[in-house]
């Protein structure tokens, strides 16, 4: 019977290879996208999930586990979800709204992953792991926020939902400046 450190090292090859898959993925997620903010979002946060891969190999070496062929079904599920969102015929700015909801359960999932994650590295003692995953998890969290303000908008700026939920009749939402969409 399996215990406590292989549930661990097993929950590590899943979110490995979900992060491995998101590298693949978010270059055609960004593509898709139409906001500039939104793009640029993304694309930091490519960096950041190249970042976290490595980390997580940091983990392998010090835990002395090789990579497993692990594949991660949710993060497949996810991911085709966003695939089904970029190959949709939705207008540009309501796809923006679909690609960041998609993304949002992404990050949601991996917030989660890592907070179980940064729980077992800290009972089993692991005080490096425990602050790899740590940041790991802060980029996560940030990434999330950022996708939400960019949703809602802000005082100088529409979010992307209002610019989908908006019909041909001016609004008294104030414009955007032109470096905002």
């Amino acid at each position: 019977m399996k215990g406590l450190h292989e549930l661990f090292v097993q929950e590590l090859h899943l979110l490995y290879d979900g992060e491995k898959q998101i590298v693949e993925m978010l270059p055609g997620i960004i593509d898709a996208a139409s906001s500039k903010r939104l793009k640029e979002a993304l694309g930091e946060h490519l960096e950041e999930t190249k970042k976290q891969v490595r980390r997580l190999e940091v983990i392998f070496k010090e835990l002395h586990q090789s990579f497993s062929e692990m594949r991660s079904q949710v993060m497949e599920s996810l991911l085709k979800e966003a695939g089904k969102v970029i190959q949709s015929d939705y207008e540009a700015s309501v796809k923006d709204v679909a690609l960041i909801n998609c993304i949002q359960h992404i990050e949601h999932f991996e917030i989660a992953s890592y907070g179980i994650l940064k729980s077992l590295a800290k009972d089993f003692n692991y005080d490096n792991i425990y602050n790899l995953l740590d940041e790991s998890s802060d980029e996560e969290g940030l990434a999330n926020k950022t996708l939400t303000k960019i949703a809602e908008g802000n005082l100088l700026c529409k979010g992307v939902n209002t610019k989908a939920s908006e019909t041909e009749e001016l609004s008294n939402t104030p414009t955007c400046p032109p470096n905002c969409s």
